[in-house]
């Protein structure tokens, strides 16, 4: 798989090591063909990640947005590859099932935007965090993998905002997409130790920001909806009954067509 990221001129010398640390992680790991930045600035980045074989730096000047990243890849790269993008703090887990990516994305309407992990310091094991659990981690991805090219032109969304990812889902939706949300079968791991930032805390970080998305589509982790009822969703959400007719009666449209003829 191909990967885009974007890295800027972080003055956090520690912060900028995290950065670093995820794009050697990416540009050494078994299944990444190559890793494009598309960047603001190359300032902080080690010679090991600028001098990497798999490395191209392209410069962008300008904070990346989902449509910049289809575009420079349905321009650069081959029809049909695998294309992930990433925030950069996050790399891919090594135990990453490549093959299984390959048969979700084989079907082209098909995106996987995944939630992130985070790393037990005493174990290294890879734990999604209870917070974000609590509402299924349907609000926040940090990767979004598709067969190139993506269709559509509508994504002109900036990465890194609040409520970029749910905003990119919903575009995404309206072009005919599916979006699902497999992070616990495709691990990413997020590195954020220097800011202390957490799913308790991540609103501090984003809430003085000029730039967010208040619009969106939730994404909620596959294999903790996938074991939910409808009836049992609509109870604790406390849905009254005319909401839960219209509800039953999309399901009942999705599978039964009128033939007149």
């Amino acid at each position: 798989m191909n990967i885009i990221v974007q890295s800027y001129a972080e003055p956090d010398a520690a912060r900028m090591g995290e950065y670093v640390t995820c794009m050697l992680a990416n540009l050494n790991h078994y299944y990444v063909k190559m890793v494009y930045n598309l960047y603001e600035s190359e300032e902080g980045l080690s010679d090991s990640v600028r001098s990497h074989p798999k490395y191209r730096g392209v410069p962008l000047g300008k904070r990346m947005t989902y449509q910049d990243a289809f575009a420079f890849a349905s321009k650069n790269l081959t029809p049909d590859e695998i294309v992930g993008i990433l925030n950069l703090d996050i790399y891919v887990a090594l135990a990453f099932d490549m093959g299984e990516l390959r048969n979700v994305l084989a079907d082209k309407k098909t995106v996987v935007a995944l939630s992130r992990h985070e790393l037990d310091e005493k174990t290294g094991t890879p734990y999604m965090d209870p917070v974000f659990a609590s509402i299924l981690h349907s609000n926040t991805q940090d990767g979004w993998f598709f067969n190139n090219p993506i269709r559509g032109t509508n994504y002109d969304i900036e990465l890194g905002r609040l409520g970029c990812d749910n905003a990119i889902a919903q575009a995404l939706k309206n072009a005919n997409y599916g979006v699902f949300n497999l992070a616990e079968r495709f691990v990413l791991v997020h590195l954020d130790k220097v800011r202390g930032k957490t799913a308790s805390n991540f609103m501090e970080f984003h809430g003085k920001s000029t730039v967010k998305y208040t619009e969106g589509r939730l994404v909620p982790n596959y294999d903790a909806i996938r074991h939910y009822k409808a009836d049992q969703l609509m109870t604790e959400f406390q849905f009254e009954e005319q909401e839960k007719v219209l509800i039953l009666s999309e399901i009942f449209n999705l599978r039964v067509k009128l033939k007149n003829d």
